[in-house]
């Protein structure tokens, strides 16, 4: 555990309190920096100490500022999830409409009576493709593909 040269000014081998302060404040010089780390790596008693220094440091605080700044970008994003969520209700009545209007079209008029099947062969079918359809779209709309 070898100390470089300045470093070790009280002959203990360890790093003193002012140089670990030095080192934490950014004050010291990058050659000293250097040394100190490769130091702090061995030893085990600085280590602790310089991280007991740093647990003292207080963490710096955003200003009030952001804090509004990170609301109002939540707002934005609330509303633009809002109207992605109408656009695809309003996909999803569009597709419904266009199904039952283009199955009903040219099919005779079954009984009163008749299960929906028979009155339009095929109509569960195509009713089942189109909610897949439209489960696709949606799937695609808040999959997070248009962030």
């Amino acid at each position: 555990m070898g100390m470089m040269k300045g470093l070790d000014a009280h002959g203990t081998g360890h790093l003193s309190h002012a140089q670990l302060c030095a080192i934490a404040d950014g004050r010291a010089g990058e050659e000293t920096r250097l040394q100190a780390g490769e130091h702090l790596a061995e030893c085990d008693a600085c280590m602790e100490a310089y991280l007991a220094l740093l647990e003292q440091t207080p963490l710096l605080v955003p200003a009030a500022p952001a804090d509004a700044k990170v609301r109002q970008v939540q707002r934005r994003r609330r509303a633009a999830q809002a109207r992605v969520l109408q656009v695809g209700v309003l996909a999803a009545a569009a597709c419904l409409a266009v199904v039952v209007w283009g199955c009903s079209a040219g099919h005779p008029q079954a009984p009163g009576n008749a299960p929906l099947d028979t009155q339009r062969p095929g109509f569960a079918q195509q009713l089942d493709d189109a909610a897949r359809d439209v489960a696709d779209v949606m799937d695609g709309l808040f999959s997070g593909k248009g962030k």
